[in-house]
């Protein structure tokens, strides 16, 4: 089971975005309510989806996007579409 890459933390707003790679998702921090880009870097469709938000599904070499939370914390991330693939945003 891939686990997540270890990518240098970043801020949504100022344009980092999750990147989904060999099934894994990068890990960045985003502030609360902020629009969280995600980049499919993978040639199999994608999604980042946890409690309250959803991307649903993205192409490969495609890009979705997602409202973060309001409320700071860390929240998982799951692929619905490879149950295997988990992630963390951290929001704060």
């Amino acid at each position: 089971m891939p686990t997540p890459a270890n990518s240098p933390t970043g801020d949504a707003s100022t344009g980092d975005a999750i990147t989904i790679r060999d099934f894994a998702y990068n890990q960045i921090t985003v502030k609360p309510g902020s629009t969280v880009q995600v980049r499919n870097d993978d040639s199999a469709p994608h999604t980042a989806t946890g409690d309250g938000f959803d991307t649903g599904a993205i192409a490969g070499g495609q890009s979705g996007s997602f409202s973060a939370p309001t409320k700071a914390g860390t929240y998982d991330l799951q692929c619905t579409l490879h149950p295997q693939m988990h992630g963390i945003l951290t929001v704060g």
